[in-house]
């Protein structure tokens, strides 16, 4: 996924894309190696400004046959309630679908919300993208 010239997030090809979200939006990369897995590099902050492209860009990622999805929010500082409900909501749509989410949770402020909200016990939650990409638990497909 890349910016579109109108801030929006768009598809691109089968390539290894290095997404680097811009405030307030958020990105994703897919890797052609393992095309059952997509990488969804989450924005600095979410909240109500940037919850819906967030949403769009998870869901996105799981409609494309994805059996594991990495929402990454290690550098996610700020995290409100409404994107809490966005990765539930993934997490919810990934299960349904015979698919998993996995959540990068990197900083202190982050991991706090998703304790918090008790989203903490819904969500398999890891410390660094390297320790999510390496978990070897593959969904029932």
């Amino acid at each position: 996924m890349t910016m579109a010239p109108g801030g929006e997030l768009a598809a691109s090809g089968q390539k290894l894309l290095s997404a680097s979200p811009q405030p307030g939006t958020a990105g994703a990369a897919a890797s052609p190696q393992q095309p059952r897995l997509a990488v969804v590099t989450l924005p600095g902050e979410i909240d109500t400004s940037n919850d819906g492209q967030v949403q769009d860009a998870l869901t996105r990622a799981l409609d494309g046959g994805t059996a594991v999805l990495v929402a990454d929010a290690g550098g996610t500082t700020f995290c409100g309630c409404s994107g809490v409900t966005a990765l539930l909501l993934t997490h919810h749509r990934a299960a349904a679908a015979g698919a998993q989410l996995r959540v990068v949770v990197g900083s202190p402020p982050m991991r706090r919300m998703l304790e918090l909200t008790a989203a903490d016990h819904v969500l398999n939650t890891y410390p660094t993208l390297a320790a999510a990409l390496a978990d070897g638990q593959t969904p029932d497909r």
